[in-house]
């Protein structure tokens, strides 16, 4: 189950491609968020996983698919922010501002994307971590 308002991340992250990943987000710089098409942040999405399996990538796909069928059009916002050196295992990664920036965005698909400088127990390497948030209100049920 998928809960709106609640911001979820994965507490061990990989990138499949960080190259790829720095070339979709390439455009954006760090400000207040982008509106974006939905399937952007899809594509996103495919592309971080978990080493232990906190991060339920594919009941987040699987909600952004269906509300994407719902609403082709629909846009979401996405927030970049790159050269956080933030330690592996302290938790939400959500500054307190862009936590307050996240909280004001009530009826869209959020997602952050800090770049960590992996040099605080990441292995030295540069990883892209995001941090997704559905519409308050919706609850989404996945089904195997």
């Amino acid at each position: 189950m998928l809960v709106g308002g609640v911001s979820y991340f994965p507490f061990y992250p990989t990138n499949d491609d960080i190259s790829q990943i720095d070339n979709m987000l390439s455009a954006f710089s760090e400000n207040d968020g982008y509106s974006v098409n939905l399937q952007l942040i899809y594509q996103i999405i495919q592309m971080i996983d978990s080493e232990k399996g906190d991060w339920n990538k594919k009941s987040y796909l699987s909600f952004l698919s269906s509300y994407i069928s719902e609403d082709p059009s629909r846009q979401g916002v996405l927030i970049v922010r790159r050269g956080r050196d933030i330690a592996k295992g302290t938790g939400t990664l959500l500054s307190p501002n862009d936590r307050a920036l996240v909280s004001k965005i009530t009826d869209q698909v959020s997602l952050t994307m800090y770049k960590v400088t992996g040099t605080k127990g990441w292995d030295g390497k540069e990883l892209w971590i995001p941090n997704i948030k559905f519409p308050d209100g919706l609850v989404f049920y996945d089904v195997d």
